[in-house]
């Protein structure tokens, strides 16, 4: 039993998220659904957490899900659009969100027209990159090799690698971890919102934490930095 590949056919959503991977860009997948066949989790303080959102040919979008990209829109979100989208839609509501201001259009494989603020992270090795923000208001930068070598069943192992992030607020150090093997400093050297770090080694998983300054703001509730 095998999968025949017919490289011919173009999925934009794969065409978006490889283009994304390769280039070490962090990212979440939002679904768009119909609200029968799952539901529909698209509100505007979900969309709130990005700075820009793509949207790879989605044709499909519900009035409600336009409301909520409208208003997240207006607040300053960035929208990036390739190919149809929102055919669904009424011309009067569908004309509301393709014409706003913070809507732009690229396409599929064009890396620097799907991220309109620029790369959050650049990194001189053939990583993948994930960030979480920890409940402490530190980051947690997520590093997995998959160059991996038949020949020796293992993967490459990198040396000398630069990783730089950005971020907001700042950062006043950092940590490697790596499983099995003691917690490694780092230190921090930052250009504006941009924090680099330089890494001796990386071999299969590692994690960099990039710990937050503190700030007048910390022991208020409410206040997320």
């Amino acid at each position: 039993m095998f999968n025949a590949r017919d490289t011919t056919i173009q999925v934009p959503y794969r065409v978006v998220t490889e283009s994304l991977s390769r280039a070490a860009v962090p990212f979440d997948v939002v679904l768009v659904t119909d609200g029968e066949t799952a539901a529909d989790r698209i509100d505007v303080e979900s969309l709130r957490r990005y700075r820009s959102v793509v949207l790879p040919h989605c044709w499909w979008l519900s009035a409600k899900q336009a409301d909520a990209m409208v208003q997240y829109l207006d607040g300053g979100g960035r929208i990036v659009i390739t190919g149809e989208c929102a055919t669904t839609l009424d011309a009067e509501q569908r004309g509301r969100l393709l014409s706003h201001v913070g809507v732009l259009r690229s396409r599929t494989d064009d890396l620097d027209g799907l991220l309109p603020d620029r790369r959050q992270v650049t990194v001189t090795a053939s990583l993948a990159v994930n960030i979480h923000e920890l409940a402490s208001g530190a980051y947690a930068v997520h590093l997995v090799n998959y160059d991996y070598d038949a020949g020796r069943d293992a993967v490459s192992t990198y040396t000398d690698v630069e990783l730089s992030v950005r971020l907001p607020g700042g950062c006043s150090d950092a940590s490697l971890i790596t499983p099995g093997l003691p917690d490694q400093p780092l230190v921090v050297k930052r250009d504006g919102d941009v924090h680099t770090v330089r890494l001796d080694q990386i071999n299969l998983y590692s994690i960099v934490v990039l710990h937050r300054e503190p700030t007048e703001f910390d022991g208020q509730k409410g206040v997320r930095v």
